[in-house]
């Protein structure tokens, strides 16, 4: 490994202190999502497309959750006894 000296470059602005860059957001996996909604890969699978739960496709078959999107779904379905 060759170590090259840099010049000496012009002063440039400094960044912006007020600069914050959105955090990494956690998402679910489609078999955590199963477990909490008690649900079968068949189950959601035979489930028409609007009565699924929201979801980013990252492939065919690979599919990731966000968790707001989800609880909020979930707060959205008609309770019943």
């Amino acid at each position: 490994m060759v170590l090259i000296p840099l010049k000496p470059q012009a002063k440039t602005q400094p960044q912006d202190e007020g600069l914050h860059l959105p955090s990494p957001k956690a998402y679910l996996l489609e078999t955590e999502v199963l477990a909490m909604l008690g649900w079968t890969r068949r189950a959601l699978l035979n489930k028409p497309e609007g009565k699924r739960p929201p979801c980013i496709k990252l492939s065919p078959r690979k599919r990731i959750y966000d968790p707001d999107e989800l609880s909020a779904w979930i707060a959205s379905l008609p309770r019943s006894r």
